[in-house]
């Protein structure tokens, strides 16, 4: 279990890959309860926050990602993907979210449907495939980005 964690990328998990090929991400049957990734102020400039729960980027390489049976509830960002948030600079992966549950994540500095948005690409090439199957989302959560591509 993932648990009130607080970062700037990737409220409880962050990852970085660079330079390297064909790696792989999976995350299996965990919890991601009230994480939260929150803007950071530099003087004269804001990072975004971008994650609540999960952060991945690739900027050099490729990378493949499996997020499968589980849950997040109450996750938050300042900005961007108030659940997940992929990079995917050279769009070249495959990013699968299977049998997963979202309900109360929330994007703290939007509003409407833009607060609502749990799985997002940064910075990505449009229609970015991501493939979501069988998956709950409560009514507060939607998963449309135009900016890439559902496969269901």
């Amino acid at each position: 279990m993932f648990d009130s964690n607080q970062s700037n990328i990737g409220g409880a998990i962050g990852l970085d890959i660079y330079l390297s090929t064909n790696n792989s991400l999976t995350i299996s049957n965990c919890i991601f309860n009230k994480n939260t990734a929150f803007d950071r102020q530099i003087p004269g400039f804001v990072t975004p926050g971008i994650g609540g729960a999960i952060f991945v980027s690739s900027e050099d390489g490729s990378f493949n990602s499996l997020i499968q049976n589980t849950a997040f509830t109450g996750n938050s960002t300042d900005n961007l993907a108030s659940a997940i948030a992929f990079k995917d600079a050279n769009n070249s992966g495959v990013h699968q979210v299977h049998n997963c549950s979202f309900s109360q994540n929330k994007k703290r500095n939007a509003l409407g449907a833009n607060a609502k948005r749990v799985i997002e690409f940064y910075q990505a090439n449009p229609l970015q495939p991501v493939e979501i199957t069988n998956c709950i989302f409560g009514n507060d959560s939607i998963v449309y980005d135009p900016n890439f591509a559902l496969s269901y």
